[in-house]
């Protein structure tokens, strides 16, 4: 979180772990981008600052405009797993709404 803090990164999206987790800590939206494949991580301990979670394949949209940003998560069969939209406040994107 250093770095991140250090250069006012709003929006962190990362692997690794072979699980989908979306955070919110410290005014920022860490997102866990690791259900793409391979063999899903069964042992969840959501973090603190988890806002949603899912041990299933999915794959997720991003969604740019000169307003935000929308991040939806979807299974392979094209269900929603998670939707967020985060709107732009001054140098930070910020979350808008759960959807």
């Amino acid at each position: 979180m250093p770095i991140i803090i250090k250069y006012n990164v709003s929006l962190v999206m990362y692997g690794h772990e072979h699980v989908y987790e979306r955070f919110y800590i410290q005014n920022r939206t860490l997102l866990c981008l690791g259900n793409g494949g391979s063999i899903m991580n069964m042992n969840i301990n959501p973090q603190e600052g988890t806002q949603a979670v899912s041990i299933g394949p999915g794959f997720t949209k991003v969604t740019c405009d000169a307003i935000g940003i929308t991040l939806t998560t979807y299974t392979p069969s094209m269900n929603i797993i998670d939707s967020i939209r985060l709107k732009k406040e001054g140098s930070a994107v910020v979350p808008e709404t759960i959807i």
